[in-house]
């Protein structure tokens, strides 16, 4: 019975820490500010695979240039929250709050990501990020 009970909580002590590293997203998600999350997620996580999937073609080679880029630091979000301020037919703009913090030995740089303005499109019923 104790065994249970120890699993049971060592469980829930796991998925509460779990979901208190996910990337804050606004209260009013959209499913481009939602790729978006995504994409900055795969580009601090180095995921490539992940990067190119939410890129649209004309975009993909800037991004991998741009995963590039972080491959030798330690790379993280922080205080990520996005919000769509435009949009159109399967097409959007999107802006976050938050930054790209990346740690090399001692050196630490910061990336404000809402000096950026992302330009998502829909294509085929996914959306994408397209360039800022």
């Amino acid at each position: 019975m104790k065994r249970k009970l120890y699993c049971t909580l060592f469980v829930a002590v796991i998925a509460l820490v779990g979901s208190g590293c996910q990337p804050q997203q606004s209260e009013t998600s959209t499913p481009a500010t939602e790729t978006l999350v995504k994409y900055l997620t795969a580009l601090t996580s180095k995921d490539e695979v992940t990067l190119t999937l939410l890129s649209c073609a004309e975009w993909e080679a800037s991004a991998l240039l741009e995963l590039d880029a972080f491959q030798s630091v330690e790379t993280n979000l922080e205080g990520l929250s996005c919000r769509q301020t435009a949009d159109g037919v399967g097409a959007a703009t999107v802006i976050c709050e938050g930054k790209i913090v990346a740690g090399y030995f001692d050196e630490v740089q910061e990336f404000d990501l809402s000096q950026r303005t992302y330009s998502m499109v829909e294509l085929g019923g996914d959306w994408l990020v397209c360039g800022y």
